[in-house]
């Protein structure tokens, strides 16, 4: 994985403690009301880059954590079934992230939930509307399928999933099932709005568009009468209206909300921006090493992200290991910083149909807002390079 241009925006934290360092909670002091503002202002934020009501986010320490809240709350929902005796069931597919894939096999470990993990399509990568559908039992409460892959950049089609979701609750006459998309990985690089995706839950991380290690998570009509449930994983003050206690950390917020004021408004410039560099990075890799480039998600009429490629050099015997220590003038991480080992294929590129070969030779590489052209024919030279000193030693 390369990540090319993943800066923090520093102005996202200079603004807020510039300003003041109160606890938003000492109502009665003027530091304390200015924390309120701060946190005010970024909800609004990211309401605004989300197209949702500011009731409606829930700030936490990142997507993490917000999947978390969501499965965890499921698991709660049996009152909720016809049968209440029932254990719930969720549905997944098999590429979604840990913080999703894990929790889910913990919960079906610990006896309280059922699950069924649904295969993606090998021949586009992504994940069947219809097969989503097939598993749906009277007793599934959660359906997840993240909005775009964070290895293959492949975009999911939510908005046809949550489509026949809705059909399903309206002819079932049910409220169930709920439906979760982890957007991580897609926030500030493609428009997301929630009232065309329709979904129910959805979470975000901060440093995937440049703001702090944080992130929030939206949940349609939280605290009304007809709003999705969701409980704490944790307890204790009225913190984040009792969903998400203690104090929060004001400074961070407000970066996500800097963050995100930056998403409202660039967001198209940044897409177009991206695309064109990565598309032009793609035709030097391909020129370069010609049939033996393989791009891995990459199908004729699926989306992609526009700043991801990820690709491997085929008819090396190399791990991407030996490649990446190769590699003069470009950073490179062997693989998510979430997976703990590098020396295996990643689980989610085998699950795409890519070969054990291939996906241990490969590479993300991620373009950002201020990449040149300049600076990716640096890199694809930089990779010729490392190739031939392995061919030559």
């Amino acid at each position: 994985m390369i990540a090319m241009d993943i800066k923090f925006n520093w102005e996202c934290l200079v603004m807020y403690y510039e300003e003041m360092l109160g606890m938003h909670n000492a109502i009665l002091s003027c530091l304390g009301l200015k924390a309120k503002e701060f946190l005010t202002a970024a909800r609004g934020s990211v309401s605004r880059m989300l197209h949702c009501d500011p009731s409606e986010i829930v700030f936490t320490s990142g997507a993490t954590e917000s999947c978390n809240m969501v499965l965890h709350t499921a698991a709660k929902c049996c009152a909720m079934l016809p049968d209440g005796d029932a254990i719930p069931h969720l549905v997944i597919s098999n590429v979604e992230h840990e913080c999703v894939a894990i929790t889910a096999e913990k919960l079906k470990e610990e006896g309280k939930i059922d699950l069924t993990v649904v295969n993606v399509n090998k021949s586009t990568g992504q994940v069947d509307p219809l097969d989503i559908m097939a598993a749906i039992r009277p007793n599934t409460v959660l359906v997840c399928v993240m909005l775009a892959n964070n290895l293959t950049g492949i975009i999911m089609p939510i908005k046809e999933i949550a489509g026949l979701v809705q059909k399903h609750r309206e002819t079932q006459k049910t409220v169930l099932p709920f439906l979760l998309s982890d957007t991580a990985q897609a926030i500030g690089k493609i428009p997301v709005d929630v009232s065309e995706l329709r979904v129910d839950y959805l979470s975000i991380a901060g440093h995937k568009f440049y703001g702090p290690r944080n992130g929030a998570l939206y949940v349609r009509g939280l605290g009304g009468a007809k709003g999705c449930p969701l409980t704490p994983l944790m307890y204790g003050g009225c913190h984040e209206k009792g969903y998400r206690p203690g104090t929060e950390n004001v400074g961070m917020i407000a970066g996500l909300g800097m963050a995100s004021a930056l998403v409202v408004d660039n967001i198209h410039k940044y897409q177009s921006h991206m695309e064109s560099v990565r598309d032009y990075m793609e035709t030097l890799l391909k020129e370069t090493f010609n049939d033996k480039l393989h791009i891995n998600g990459c199908h004729s009429g699926v989306p992609r992200l526009p700043n991801t490629c990820n690709m491997a050099v085929c008819g090396t015997p190399y791990h991407r290991l030996e490649v990446s220590g190769r590699l003069g003038r470009s950073m490179v991480s062997t693989g998510p910083a979430c997976k703990s080992s590098a020396f295996e294929p990643s689980p989610v590129l085998l699950a795409f149909g890519i070969p054990r070969e291939i996906a241990l030779n490969s590479l993300r590489v991620c373009v950002g807002r201020n990449t040149s052209k300049e600076d990716v024919e640096v890199f694809v030279k930089d990779l010729k390079q490392a190739v031939e000193s392995l061919s030559s030693s």
